[in-house]
C-alpha cells in the first residue's frame, strides 16, 4: 500500500504503516550474520492522510473489499487530528514496544487525574494524562475516538496545564 500511494494519481497524500526494523545475528560456524527485517508494529494497521471519501474511494478502486474503521461511537469512518497522530507517530519510529492503542475513549481512563505538558523527550510540548495502569505510570493522549498509552515516561518532566 506505500508504494501503491506513490504511484496512483488518486492516492492519498500520506500512508503510514507502522513498522519496525529487527536485527538478528546468526553465528553458524564461525560466520557472524547480521539479518534485518521489517515487521508490522501495529496489527496491520495504515494510516492515510486526506479526506475520508476520498480515501474510501482510493480502497474500493484499487483493493475492493477494504473500508476505513468507523468510530464507534458514529458510524462515520475514524478520523484522527493531525495533532494527535504526530506523537503517535514519533513514538512509533522511536520506541513501538511503548505504545498501545486502548479501546475506551480517554474519558474513561483519566478521571480525577490532571491535563499534563511533556518538558522534556521525545514528547515534549505534547499534552496528556498520567495515569497509573498495569502497575506502570503511562502518558494517556487522545487518539481519535480512541486512547494511545505511552509506557517508560518516568523519566521524563511534566507541568500541569
Amino acid at each position: 500500500m506505500e508504494k501503491d500511494s506513490h504511484q496512483f494519481e488518486d492516492a492519498p497524500s500520506e500512508c503510514f504503516v507502522p513498522r519496525t526494523l529487527y536485527t538478528t545475528v546468526r553465528k553458524p560456524g564461525r560466520t557472524v550474520r547480521e539479518i534485518s527485517k521489517t515487521q508490522l508494529t501495529v496489527g496491520g494497521l495504515v494510516f492515510f492522510r486526506g479526506f475520508p471519501q476520498d480515501i474510501q474511494r482510493y480502497l474500493r478502486s484499487h483493493y475492493g473489499n477494504l473500508y476505513l474503521v468507523k468510530d464507534s461511537a458514529t458510524g462515520k469512518p475514524a478520523v484522527i487530528p493531525d495533532s494527535q497522530m504526530k506523537p503517535f507517530q514519533k513514538m512509533v519510529q522511536f520506541e513501538p514496544s511503548l505504545v498501545r492503542i486502548m479501546d475506551k475513549p480517554i474519558s474513561y481512563y483519566v478521571q480525577g487525574h490532571k491535563l499534563v505538558r511533556v518538558l522534556t523527550g521525545i514528547l515534549k510540548g505534547h499534552e496528556g494524562y498520567i495515569v497509573r495502569k498495569a502497575g506502570d505510570r503511562k502518558l494517556f493522549m487522545p487518539f481519535g475516538n480512541k486512547t494511545i498509552a505511552i509506557s517508560n515516561i518516568h523519566s521524563e518532566q511534566f507541568e500541569e496545564v
